[in-house]
């Protein structure tokens, strides 16, 4: 009967996630101030002048967007086609 007590106090506690997401959701004034993202955030931070910051920016740009074509693509290619090696763990 534990597991019974378990799963009715898991439940619970997903159900009062859900409850206060739908309130953070619903009114405005739970909602937490809008962020810049790191990317825009990095671009208005070199002066546009200097070119070894402008080179730098550029690079970490196409790293991040490098990272991210292969996260979703590659990766995921190689578990659903390939199997999970040893290298790469889904759990």
């Amino acid at each position: 009967m534990e597991w019974l007590e378990n799963m009715a106090f898991i439940s619970n506690v997903i159900s009062l996630g859900y409850a206060a997401l739908t309130a953070q959701a619903h009114f405005h004034r739970l909602r937490p101030p809008s962020c810049q993202a790191l990317l825009s955030l990095g671009a208005d931070q070199f002066d546009e002048r200097d070119p070894k910051r402008s080179s730098f920016f550029n690079w970490f740009l196409l790293s991040f967007a490098v990272g991210a074509i292969i996260g979703v693509t590659f990766i995921v290619w190689i578990s659903t086609n390939q199997g999970n090696g040893r290298w790469m763990h889904a759990r």
